[in-house]
């Protein structure tokens, strides 16, 4: 698996863990009679929290150096945020961010070049800024 693919995996489960309401896995039905585990579903007890348990395993695994780290207030809370620099979205998040108190976010530069050409530029830009949380 490429570093691109691990992060890509890493947004998908920050995202997961950003959705209102977690979905509550319970064990997959069985068809006819036979084990869920024969029909390639994997059972888990009811109950089981797939996006905390996955990102908490992704989360641990991640260098928290290669974020940009803002604090506000006690910076009790803990936030995650992958964002490209040219993303008119991630910037609406980022404004909205700023408004949240008691918070600590680590920004992971993610440029999307496929989508934004220049992306990668302006991230380094911003990776290599004096001050990172003003560029």
């Amino acid at each position: 698996m490429t570093k691109r693919t691990l992060l890509q995996w890493a947004v998908l489960s920050s995202l997961l863990a950003s959705l209102p309401s977690i979905v509550n896995a319970a064990p997959a039905p069985a068809s006819h009679g036979a084990p869920a585990a024969s029909s390639g579903a994997i059972a888990l007890p009811p109950g089981t929290r797939i996006a905390e348990r996955d990102t908490g395993r992704v989360l641990a695994s991640m260098a928290r150096d290669h974020a940009i780290k803002t604090v506000r207030g006690n910076g009790k809370r803990t936030l995650y945020v992958f964002s490209d620099p040219d993303c008119s979205h991630c910037k609406r998040l980022e404004r909205t961010l700023e408004r949240i108190d008691d918070v600590t976010i680590h920004t992971f530069l993610y440029p999307l070049e496929g989508l934004h050409p220049q992306a990668a530029v302006h991230a380094r830009g911003v990776w290599c800024a004096n001050d990172r949380n003003a560029a």
